[in-house]
């Protein structure tokens, strides 16, 4: 008897950890988004600004380090509740605009005009390779309290 019941939970634990690495891929961007999948993404980009973007339950989180020629720039976006917060790490002050009253072409990411958050996981889909699972702690999707954000969201982006 008790061989039978070490083998059910040999089988049981075995089955776990087979089923672990599948409910934890994914196909693209989006898929991880809508399963609230945790994906660390790190890449650098044609500019050599180099990013990381972790996401979480529906929330994206960039840090980006960029070259302004003078200095280097460290620049953190947060994408959560259908608002966009950005901010530079060493400011006081930041940018906070609501995805759902964007006008006109809407923001610049890349090369791609960004007016909704599906126009955020197009241009993150283009690293995707450079993604991987991990486990994210939730306090990196925290807006900070620290940060005075400027409402933008009634600017018209060169409609």
């Amino acid at each position: 008897m008790k061989k039978i019941i070490g083998l059910a939970a040999f089988l049981l634990i075995l089955s776990a950890c087979a089923a672990s690495p599948a409910k934890q891929a994914f196909t693209s961007i989006r898929d991880a988004f809508d399963r609230s999948l945790s994906l660390r993404c790190e890449y650098t980009d044609e500019d050599g600004a180099t990013s990381i973007n972790y996401i979480k339950n529906k929330m994206i989180r960039t840090e980006s380090k960029t070259s302004t020629g003078e200095e280097m720039i460290d620049v953190v976006g947060l994408i959560r509740d259908e608002k966009i917060y950005i901010w530079g790490k060493e400011d006081a002050e930041g940018l906070m605009m609501d995805l759902s009253k964007i006008t006109g072409d809407g923001l610049e990411m890349g090369d791609t005009r960004v007016k909704t958050i599906d126009d955020i996981i197009s241009e993150l889909e283009k690293n995707k390779n450079n993604c991987r699972v991990e486990n994210i702690p939730n306090t990196n999707f925290d807006v900070p309290a620290n940060i005075n954000f400027r409402d933008l969201s009634s600017f018209n982006f060169g409609e």
